[in-house]
């Protein structure tokens, strides 16, 4: 779990490190999701999409923030279980524009 910010495994510690999380933000007042994809085959399912969330994180006033989103899910004795998911803020699009441009082979 985590990654870039802290890698931690096996259920002591990820139920740690969520319990650490969800003690960052309160006052929830909005949450959508916008689908963007979706795929099942077999006993595999993802979706793919985007989360906006109105949150207080960390005790800041209330904000709204979109977050990209992939789910890949796992069927297990007939229930669907999360055993993945990645989050991560949507790019501002100048950025974006400024990567793409860079990233082109000269003539």
């Amino acid at each position: 779990m985590f990654g870039a910010l802290k890698s931690i495994s096996g259920w002591d510690e990820v139920s740690r490190g969520f319990r650490w999380i969800a003690s960052r933000f309160s006052d929830c007042t909005a949450y959508r999701f916008e689908l963007v994809a979706a795929g099942v085959s077999s006993d595999l399912a993802y979706t793919v999409g985007y989360e906006h969330i109105s949150v207080s994180m960390d005790g800041v006033p209330v904000e709204p923030f979109t977050l990209r989103v992939t789910h890949v899910y796992r069927r297990e004795h007939g229930e669907w279980k999360i055993v993945h998911r990645h989050a991560d803020p949507v790019p501002d699009p100048a950025t974006l524009r400024a990567v793409s441009i860079m990233s082109k082979p000269e003539a």
